[in-house]
């Protein structure tokens, strides 16, 4: 009983961080939705969608309802949500193009993605 009270807490533990991962990225996404305005996007308030659909659609969980009973989905949005915004902000303190920002986060989800599915040799 103490054994599962303790799995329920950390289950816990890693939906409120996965949650404050994604207000950390979208607080970045902000920022880098003013950034490609300044370069000339007019149509820059997209980004909030592209990346979250971008991000939801490459983890395959686009139609599911996370809870902290979901730990494996939650351990990857967690991860991915970091790759995100690290790219974002690499490239805007690299002063890149925003589209090349975004083409850069594509990269980086997808590569994370497919580091995380890949299975170790035994």
């Amino acid at each position: 009983m103490l054994q599962q009270s303790f799995l329920d807490m950390e289950e816990q533990t890693d939906y409120s961080d996965m949650k404050d991962n994604k207000r950390d990225l979208t607080s970045t996404i902000q920022t880098f939705v003013q950034y490609a305005e300044d370069q000339g996007s007019s149509n820059a308030n997209r980004y909030y969608t592209s990346i979250n659909r971008l991000i939801r659609a490459e983890s395959g969980t686009t139609n599911i309802q996370l809870s902290s009973k979901h730990s494996d989905d939650i351990a990857l949005l967690k991860n991915l949500y970091k790759v995100a915004r690290k790219a974002m902000i690499h490239g805007m303190e690299w002063y890149l193009p925003y589209k090349e920002i975004y083409q850069q986060v594509k990269k980086e989800v997808r590569k994370a993605v497919a580091s995380s599915s890949e299975k170790p040799l035994v």
